[in-house]
């Protein structure tokens, strides 16, 4: 079963703060922002701009804007480490939901690959950069506790079954934590890389349902998204090329 993912407002959390606090005081240089688990904090101060003007915001205008509006949604932009490193305000649309996610601005077919960096949870750096002349696969999933294991397995058995004169790199990334992934993944296959907390790759792709697979060509553009049922292409597509 495929999972929509549901993205948390930055702002949401202006319910939960007392009577006697604002969302940020003076002395705060740091917004929160609440995901599907995780919790991130970010310091707005030279990331945050005025999308019709291109004038930064300070974290203390931004405090004042949110005191007058507190629906006040930002527009987000990921660097290839998954990290928000900027944030457009919209004055013509200031409660717009700009976390939805829009197919049009996934990484289309034929296209090259916005570039990333993962990290897997034993640490190891996978950079698009130094993938150049291999194949890649990445694979974006939900929870482990809600996953189909059955169909991983078999991704996972296919995944094995492509030799590694290949030259393909796999890599499953999910919202789920290290510490999940290690347990209820880590026994499948050596063959693919576990990134853990890729809320932030998701949002920047565009993924919006799980598990979404794509295959990426030895020239770093898009190949191919293999359905879940359609793991066996993996293996013909390569070896046609």
């Amino acid at each position: 079963m495929k999972y929509p993912f549901f993205f948390i407002g930055l702002l949401w959390m202006t319910a939960a703060c007392s009577k006697d606090s604002s969302l940020i005081e003076e002395s705060q240089t740091t917004v929160k922002t609440h995901r599907v688990a995780m919790t991130e904090r970010y310091n707005l101060d030279g990331k945050l701009f005025n999308a019709n003007t291109g004038e930064a915001i300070s974290m203390e205008g931004f405090s004042k804007m949110l005191q007058e509006n507190p629906e006040i949604q930002l527009e987000r932009f990921y660097n290839k480490y998954g990290i928000t490193d900027k944030f457009l305000y919209h004055p013509d649309a200031p409660t717009t939901n700009f976390s939805k996610r829009d197919a049009s601005k996934q990484p289309q077919i034929g296209q090259v690959m916005p570039e990333f960096v993962f990290t897997s949870i034993e640490g190891k750096e996978i950079a698009s950069e130094d993938l150049k002349g291999k194949w890649v696969l990445i694979r974006f999933d939900f929870y482990t506790a809600h996953m189909d294991m059955d169909r991983y397995s078999t991704f996972a058995k296919e995944i094995e079954s492509i030799p590694r004169s290949a030259k393909l790199t796999t890599v499953l990334c999910s919202i789920d934590t290290e510490e999940n992934l290690e347990k209820e993944l880590g026994y499948f296959s050596d063959k693919i890389e576990l990134v853990a907390n890729g809320q932030g790759f998701a949002a920047k792709y565009h993924v919006s349902s799980f598990p979404t697979t794509i295959l990426i060509g030895p020239d770093q553009k898009v190949v191919e998204y293999i359905g879940r049922d359609q793991m066996d292409q993996i293996k013909s597509i390569i070896k046609s090329k």
